[in-house]
């Protein structure tokens, strides 16, 4: 439980940040939210290729978790690295390899990779992966 001085002090902190965002950088000094917003659409279309290679069998689904993986070590701008990102999809793919099931989980991440239409096919496809995956 934080103590009243300690909530006092992020309070401080959190109203800085909401009234100089546009300046502000944390003590590993990584930019802004702006900053980082305009290189995400910068580095899109590449995100946009790799995906689209991979949705039309251009390149299969090692190469394209490979191509990813650089992509985002070279352009750290959305937190799919550890555990939650990388590492997971990483774990996914050798697990269907060693299970003789890498054409199934390519076919699966073809269709889930893809955009939505609603929040009910969001749920859908989130269920198939848990399917997938237990």
């Amino acid at each position: 439980m934080l103590t009243e001085t300690q909530k006092e002090i992020l309070y401080s902190i959190r109203e800085d940040y909401d009234q100089n965002s546009l300046h502000w950088f944390d003590e590993n000094n990584q930019e802004n939210d702006q900053t980082l917003d305009r290189k995400r659409l910068e580095i899109i279309p590449e995100v946009l290729d790799w995906l689209e290679k991979f949705f039309t069998g251009e390149i299969p689904l090692e190469e394209f978790k490979t191509g990813v993986d650089g992509l985002n070590k070279r352009n750290p701008l959305w937190g799919f690295s550890a555990i939650n990102g990388q590492m997971f999809f990483n774990m996914l793919t050798k697990t269907a390899i060693n299970n003789d099931k890498l054409d199934a989980l390519s076919e699966l991440l073809k269709e889930l990779l893809k955009v939505p239409d609603s929040i009910d096919e969001a749920q859908r496809k989130i269920n198939q992966l848990e399917s997938f995956v237990i």
